[in-house]
Order: C-alpha cells, then structure tokens, then sequence
C-alpha cells in the first residue's frame, strides 16, 4: 500500500461526516509475496537479485533475537512471527471515497532509481 494513497483516503475522510466512526481497508491493487518485493527492489536499483533461500523458522528467530539485542534493533521476534501472517485484504477490495490505488511499479522507480 502506498504511503501517498493512504494519506489521501485519510485527508478525504475528514471532510466527510459519514466516515466519522469508520474503519476501512486500505489494499494496494494487487498482491505481492515479500520475495517478490526483494526481487522487485533489487531489479529497479540495478542490484544482483542473488537466489536469497529463507531461513528455517528457528534460525530466523535466533537471528531476530541477537539483531533485537543490538542497539536501535533492525529485528525482533515479534517481526518474524508478523511475517509469517498473510498481511492482505480480501478479494476485490477497493479504496474508499472512489480513488484508485497506485501500482508499485508506477511509483517505487521514482524514489528506488539510481
């Protein structure tokens, strides 16, 4: 989901009295798997995509748990066992207020671009 998108459902929200009280969905238009997203990233920024295997469950955590340890953590536990919950809308869901999401690939070049 892109920062911009969820900023604009927020400032249309507070001029419209009938999402006072309101929950939504905010989904970007499609689906993308973490790998996807390292794949993505590095291809845009000119980097090797080398083959990244994951690690078992129980080294992630042992990872996690020394990176926590570390001054300004770059991992916790709890991190992992967030990854390991599908973070996704259901089917078909569509920004509030009529807007459209935007793709990834229309805005991530402009800030991943070398």
């Amino acid at each position: 989901m892109y920062v911009g998108d969820v900023a604009r459902v927020m400032v249309t929200a507070l001029g419209e009295t009938a999402s006072f009280g309101k929950r939504y969905d905010l989904c970007g238009p499609h689906v993308c798997t973490l790998r996807q997203l390292v794949e993505y990233v590095c291809a845009v920024t000119g980097r090797a995509a080398a083959d990244r295997r994951p690690f078992a469950d129980g080294l992630s955590l042992l990872q996690a748990w020394l990176l926590e340890h570390l001054p300004g953590p770059l991992m916790t536990r709890d991190n992992v066992r967030s990854m390991q919950v599908p973070n996704v809308c259901a089917a078909g869901c569509l920004l509030p207020f009529d807007l459209a999401p935007q793709a990834l690939e229309a805005i991530a070049p402009s800030y991943l671009a070398p």
